[in-house]
C-alpha cells in the first residue's frame, strides 16, 4: 500500500487549493472544495487494505491538521 503517496498527494491538493483561493473564500467553500478534491485522494480504496493504528493514525493526523 502506498499510504505515504496517499497523503502525499492529499497534502499537495490542500496547497493547490489554498494557492488557487487564497484568503479571499469563504471557509466553508475552502472546506468543501477539500472534502470533495483532497479528501478522496487520501481515503480511496482504505476499505480493501487492513490498516494498523500506526497508519490509522497518521490518516488521522494528516485530515485534523488539515480542518484545524
Amino acid at each position: 500500500m502506498l499510504l505515504g503517496d496517499d497523503k502525499c498527494s492529499f497534502y499537495r491538493d490542500a496547497i493547490a487549493i489554498f494557492r488557487k483561493v487564497g484568503k479571499l473564500a469563504f471557509v466553508g467553500v475552502t472546506l468543501q472544495l477539500m472534502s470533495t478534491k483532497g479528501m478522496p485522494m487520501l481515503v480511496y480504496c482504505l476499505a480493501a487494505c487492513p490498516l494498523n493504528t500506526t497508519q490509522l493514525s497518521s490518516i488521522d493526523f494528516g485530515i485534523n491538521r488539515f480542518f484545524c
